[in-house]
């Protein structure tokens, strides 16, 4: 008797899958702020990397809900509005209408991009944030989600800096003597108004021309300050309350060629947060 071995072969179509993880899993992207007029502009974070997705050709995410508005410690504001939040510069097929990125093989990349908007509001001042969570599934359905990645957007609103300053008087004297606002003249002020705190810079010439009134005669000025500047820079904080005051002295070392009468100059000072 000839016994007959039937073999059956079942072929199974599997999907293996390892522990999806991201790289990293939570980023800051933060932007500074002169709120002198309103402003929309993009902030776009470092980027994403997700491994351990086995063979899965697709991946797809979810942007969970977010409040728009920024908010500090004292509240939220409408002021600061997060209007828009987008998967950017992925590495292989995105496709934003339906939430995915296709043909992952294995790994992924990606970035995220949030659009901002600002209107000017004398409110608002200090930082302000936002955190958008997405996360990353196999499927599209949200409950089954393997992984997620955080953002928090942040936007330190700083004041315009409002500035002052006072007339430097040299004083006077007779030719061939020196010109001083620290002996028998008065200095110059530059009064600084701005964000508590903030550091900036202030730039000016170290040395100025000035003229007489009556005629074309020169007379060169040595522009001094307190603090001390380095090659005519100075970098400083301002105060608590946001000010900061610096000293301008003058002094012209040579008037023996002088001619009598009134002289006067100006000279620029910059200042911008550094």
């Amino acid at each position: 008797m000839t016994k007959i071995m039937i073999y059956l072969f079942v072929v199974l179509n599997t999907i293996i899958f390892g522990k999806m993880v991201s790289h990293p899993n939570f980023t800051t992207i933060q932007e500074e702020i002169i709120l002198d007029r309103a402003r929309v502009f993009n902030l776009e974070s470092e980027v994403f990397k997700i491994t351990g997705l086995g063979n899965m050709s697709r991946l797809y995410y979810f942007i969970g809900n977010y409040d728009e508005r920024f908010q500090n410690k004292n509240g939220s504001t409408d002021s600061i509005i997060l209007e828009n939040v987008r998967l950017v510069k992925t590495s292989d097929i995105h496709n934003e209408t339906g939430n995915y990125i296709e043909g992952v093989n294995g790994k992924t990349s990606f970035r995220i991009l949030g659009k901002i908007r600002i209107k000017p509001d004398p409110r608002i001042s200090g930082e302000y944030t936002s955190r958008v969570t997405v996360r990353f599934s196999e499927n599209n359905s949200s409950v089954s989600s393997e992984e997620l990645v955080e953002v928090q957007f942040k936007v330190k609103v700083l004041k315009s800096l409002q500035l002052e300053t006072t007339t430097m008087d040299l004083g006077g004297a007779v030719r061939g003597m020196r010109l001083s606002t620290k002996s028998g003249g008065n200095p110059g002020y530059l009064r600084i108004s701005g964000a508590p705190r903030a550091e900036v810079e202030i730039e000016f010439p170290e040395r100025v021309l000035i003229q007489n009134i009556n005629d074309s005669k020169i007379l060169t000025v040595d522009i001094l300050t307190t603090p001390s500047s380095d090659g005519g820079e100075l970098e400083v904080y301002l105060s608590d309350t946001g000010s900061y005051t610096v000293r301008f002295d003058g002094e012209v070392k040579d008037t023996s060629k002088a001619s009598s009468g009134m002289y006067r100059g100006n000279f620029k000072i910059q200042v911008r947060y550094d």
